[in-house]
């Protein structure tokens, strides 16, 4: 799936927007020199993109300078082979692009076009945002006014956190980064970075959405989560944090949308990273700057938030923090409303609907199990109990195995195991240790 690269209007990708570019506003310059810019009338907070067409002359290098009434406002101080740049305006006003050209011998020239800023763009929210975090625009926004470092240097798990709830469509205006730096601020400490755990988690007790203690590292557990539409954060390099939405329908990559892809690839090392073309092949990628569509911003020198696919077993080894949306439906002759899962029955389960704690037939309920038609339970039958484990076979955390009678809500089913739900923990039951009910079509259905 093709994903656009949103500004704060929602404008279309930079990639897909190079014909409006030449059509909307095309300067004349120097020589052979051309300049333009889109949208043509931009806004406080839009991505302004900028294309040069340099002639036919040889290029040896371009510079990009913005000012505002003869005072320079950004730059990039080394000249770079790129035709194309982006800035994005943090107040309204009349600027100047400045943009040279440098020939053969250092021969320069130079065009400055007008950008007229008015207005101020909706905040970049979506169920598919890729947030900046190099743009600019969050250089002056810190966790807390005790802070110094900026969500600019240190803001990638506060990005891929407002990413994932924005996802799930949770939050609002709760959701956006700026407001999870102020009400998570506690969690980062300059010099270490975020406590991503303890952001996770309590991000998770105020949103709504389900978490592990543990990070996630096995491969067949990660896709299988990715398969029930679960997300991960994760830390592909040291010190960066990032969010993984899919797996590939060869269930051997992962994609990852990242708000600094140029912190990720300088740390990569040998790791390949990988870009799906048309014929559905996989192009191997070294650099943010092969991302096909990618921003390129001259204030900074830095690439724009981007998509694109790691190896899961890469993924895998570095752990994934899980992010599980809400799963669970009650149905209501309204229709179906998500509820949180208080405790199980075959007959009769116990939800949080709104706050309210509620006694609803079980059969009322819904939710996704892998491995089976629709719901399922694990009803304990082994006489001592059932271990309750990880993946790979250590206890739970602060669980003790399962007495016999004990009923866990199962997510997936597998030859020798299921996987379950079980007072607020997700852990693992040997198959041989329970009795499989299906309550939307009677107990004991479906052996």
């Amino acid at each position: 799936m093709k994903r656009r690269f949103p500004g704060r209007s929602g404008r279309p990708a930079f990639a897909g927007a190079l014909f409006l570019l030449l059509l909307m506003c095309v300067f004349p310059a120097l020589g052979d020199i051309s300049v333009s810019f889109t949208p043509a009338a931009p806004r406080t907070g839009d991505y302004v993109d900028v294309t040069v067409d340099p002639g036919e002359e040889e290029v040896r290098g371009i510079l990009f300078r913005l000012y505002e009434k003869g005072k320079l406002l950004s730059a990039n101080k080394d000249p770079v082979k790129r035709l194309t740049a982006s800035f994005r305006p943090r107040k309204e006003g009349t600027f100047e692009l400045e943009v040279t050209v440098i020939r053969r011998g250092n021969r320069r020239e130079t065009v400055t076009v007008t950008v007229p800023v008015s207005g101020t763009a909706p905040e970049q929210q979506g169920a598919d945002i890729l947030y900046s975090q190099k743009d600019g625009w969050w250089n002056q926004a810190v966790y807390r006014a005790s802070h110094t470092h900026t969500l600019e240097t240190s803001g990638c798990a506060v990005f891929a956190l407002s990413e994932a709830l924005q996802r799930m469509g949770l939050g609002g205006g709760e959701a956006l980064p700026g407001a999870l730096a102020a009400e998570y601020g506690k969690y980062y400490a300059e010099g270490t970075g975020a406590r991503t755990e303890a952001l996770i988690t309590q991000a998770g007790l105020h949103f709504g959405f389900e978490t592990v203690h543990l990070p996630v590292k096995d491969a067949d557990e990660i896709l299988s989560f990715l398969r029930r539409g679960d997300l991960f954060c994760f830390g592909p390099v040291a010190r960066h944090v990032v969010l993984a939405d899919a797996a590939d329908a060869e269930n051997r990559k992962v994609r990852v949308i990242d708000s600094d892809p140029g912190a990720t690839f300088s740390r990569l090392g040998g790791t390949p990273a990988w870009i799906p073309d048309e014929d559905g092949t996989w192009r191997k990628i070294r650099s943010a700057e092969e991302i096909p569509g990618i921003r390129w911003f001259f204030e900074n020198n830095r690439f724009g938030g981007a998509e694109y696919w790691l190896d899961l077993d890469f993924c895998a080894l570095r752990g994934m923090r899980l992010i599980r949306r809400p799963w669970l439906t009650l149905k209501e002759e309204s229709g179906e409303i998500l509820v949180s899962p208080e405790e199980f029955g075959t007959a009769e389960s116990t939800v949080t609907v709104n706050g309210e704690t509620r006694t609803v037939p079980t059969a009322g309920l819904s939710w996704f199990c892998e491995g089976a038609d629709g719901p399922a339970l694990a009803m304990v039958t082994r006489e001592e109990g059932a271990a309750y484990t990880e993946r790979n076979g250590t206890a739970v955390r602060n669980r003790k195995p399962l007495a016999r009678g004990s009923t866990a809500c199962a997510l997936r089913i597998e030859s020798d195991r299921v996987y379950v739900w079980w007072r607020s923990t997700y852990g693992y039951l040997r198959r041989e240790d329970v009795e499989l009910a299906f309550p939307q079509a009677g107990p004991g259905s479906g052996e």
